[in-house]
C-alpha cells in the first residue's frame, strides 16, 4: 500500500492516519529509508505502508492479556 504525504505531515501523523497508532512511526520510517531524515513532509512524497503494520502490537499484547481479548483484537483486524 502507498500513502502520498500531505504538506505538514510528520511520521507520527502519517502513522496515525494510516493505522490509527502514532507509535508505528518507526515502522514507517524503516520502510521508507530515503525519507527517514524528514521531520516534516513537503507534500507529494510517496510512502510505502508495510502490509504487516500493526501486527506487532497484537503479538505484544497477546503475552499480557487473556486469550479471549486476543480473539477480540484479531476479529477487528
Amino acid at each position: 500500500m502507498k500513502y502520498t504525504a500531505s504538506l505538514g505531515d510528520t511520521w507520527d501523523t502519517v502513522a496515525y492516519k494510516v493505522c490509527g497508532d502514532e507509535f508505528e512511526c518507526d515502522t514507517l520510517r524503516r520502510a521508507n529509508r530515503p525519507y527517514s531524515d524528514v521531520l516534516v513532509f513537503d507534500g507529494g512524497e510517496s510512502l510505502i505502508i508495510p502490509s504487516d503494520i500493526g501486527e506487532m502490537q497484537a503479538i505484544e499484547a497477546s503475552s499480557v492479556v487473556s486469550s479471549a481479548a486476543v480473539r477480540v483484537i484479531a476479529a477487528e483486524w
